[in-house]
């Protein structure tokens, strides 16, 4: 019941024609940023799917909590029977992989989860390192800077003109 407290605020805005302007500044600045929100996750979804296909099963964890490497390695583990588990951080299934793209784009501790797939990919030789190299300092650039910083301003921007026009509202 004390959640739904929090309604109280839909009864203030009808009566606060400020809190009213507001409310609605933010609703257009979403409908201005959906067609950009759309853009990141198709961003997002092929660098996961390009992920899949790179990266999917090719990193293990045993039952000591150590990184088991390579597809000979990885067989040889599962045929003497030993536990294995993946990491949280893994591409292999769309679900985990749109997770793991995201903490890269936010930068949260993206670059274990690079070097956990390079180290990975090394087993194969030093196409697959530069490849894991290449798949995330791509995904980190492309994503954090351009994307992420482009939603930001795009989001500011329509806040800044919502802003000024309810400055004006006011001071009329």
């Amino acid at each position: 019941m004390r959640a739904l407290r929090l309604l109280r605020v839909v009864k203030l805005a009808r009566h606060w024609k400020a809190f009213q302007d507001i409310l609605h500044a933010l609703i257009n600045s979403m409908v201005d940023i959906s067609s950009f929100s759309v853009l990141l996750f198709l961003f997002l979804f092929i660098f996961a799917l390009l992920g899949m296909e790179i990266f999917a099963y090719s990193v293990f964890f045993d039952a000591e909590g150590e990184a088991v490497f390579g597809k000979t390695n990885i067989q040889e583990a599962f045929e003497r029977g030993d536990t294995m588990t993946w990491p949280r951080e893994n591409f292999n299934n769309v679900f985990s992989s749109l997770l793991t793209v995201f903490i890269v784009v936010v930068a949260e501790d993206w670059n274990q989860v690079m070097y956990l797939y390079v180290r990975a990919l090394s087993e194969d030789g030093s196409f697959g390192r530069n490849l894991a190299q290449l798949y995330f300092i791509c995904l980190f650039v492309l994503g954090n800077t351009i994307m992420l910083a482009l939603f930001t301003a795009l989001l500011l921007k329509s806040q800044d003109e919502d802003i000024e026009a309810l400055t004006e509202k006011i001071a009329a």
